[in-house]
């Protein structure tokens, strides 16, 4: 019995010093979550057809003079080529019928409608579309007749949603020597209107 008391006693002691020098286990490190995917940017697609109508200030120039409120209906077709570059077809009907017309002292009567078609083209950013437009623009005074001249502009558009956009354009127009008038008048116009559109 002394026997087996003395060999754990001495087995014990031999062990400890072993125990003592092992080093101690490595702190385990914390997990730590992965972020979140920061969330993708979907670009805006301005492709489709569109209607709405427009409101805005006419400001009439050379032989004759006027100004007033003019407003009216828009439609068209914008394409997105999703390269940042969007162009489209536009056309519109105002009324004028509040912009008394005159050539000095003589009263012309009203501005009674402007009819525009042209193409837009710009670029896209987002939710912005600004662009550039030509096109042919007829214009009707009663006592000058009908004439048709060029219109050229820029304008900028805010997609509200997928389909309502609100915009501006600054347009100017050019007609030379309105026909069937003895006065051979020429005239400008430079329209400042706001544009809302619904898109299909």
């Amino acid at each position: 019995m002394m026997k087996l008391v003395t060999a754990l006693g001495l087995g014990t002691a031999l062990a400890m010093p072993a125990f003592a020098g092992s080093p101690a286990p490595a702190p385990m490190e914390p997990t730590v979550a992965a972020p979140a995917p920061a969330p993708m940017m979907v670009a805006r697609n301005w492709t489709g057809f569109y209607v709405g109508g427009q409101l805005g200030y006419a400001d009439l120039g050379r032989d004759v003079s006027g100004d007033g409120a003019l407003g009216g209906l828009h439609a068209g077709y914008l394409h997105d080529f999703g390269n940042g570059f969007a162009a489209g077809v536009d056309g519109s009907y105002n009324w004028g019928s509040s912009i008394d017309v005159s050539a000095g002292a003589l009263e012309l009567g009203s501005l009674s409608q402007v009819a525009r078609l042209g193409v837009r083209a710009g670029v896209t950013t987002g939710d912005l579309f600004f662009y550039g437009t030509v096109g042919a623009a007829r214009a009707r005074v009663p006592a000058l007749g009908n004439e048709t001249g060029p219109y050229g502009g820029i304008g900028l558009e805010y997609a509200l949603t997928d389909n309502w956009r609100l915009g501006g354009e600054i347009l100017y127009h050019r007609f030379n020597n309105f026909a069937g008038n003895a006065l051979g008048a020429d005239a400008s116009a430079t329209t400042a209107q706001a544009r809302v559109s619904f898109r299909f």
